[in-house]
């Protein structure tokens, strides 16, 4: 899977509102809670997350998965189990792969691979 990169989902404002209602969330800006998982744009498969919560946020996350996806193609996780460590408890599959915790900040579109 190389060229791999991180790219924003397209979800419709309307499905975007519903998301976000699921998890409590009731007002946002454009971008503040960009929805990630990739696969479809189904409810189930829609999970906002915050770039502006710390230490643990959307960039943070990013950098899981990027780490994952690079795990995943050069055959030392496999898919499944890569799925179902960060659809669970994505800060212990940080803490497993990456780090104990966070560097002081993350810049806004750095990837770590």
């Amino acid at each position: 899977m190389p060229g791999y990169s991180k790219k924003v989902r397209a979800v419709p404002r309307a499905l975007r509102k519903q998301a976000y209602a699921k998890y409590g969330i009731t007002s946002a800006n454009e971008g503040d809670y960009p929805l990630s998982l990739g696969g479809s744009n189904s409810i189930p498969n829609l999970w906002p997350q915050s770039y502006h919560t710390t230490p643990w946020n959307a960039h943070v996350k990013d950098v899981l998965e990027v780490r994952l996806h690079n795990l995943v193609c050069n055959g030392k996780v496999d898919l499944p189990t890569a799925q179902y460590e960060i659809a669970t408890d994505w800060i212990k599959a940080y803490q497993k792969y990456i780090a104990e915790s966070p560097p002081a900040s993350h810049p806004a579109g750095a990837v770590y691979t």
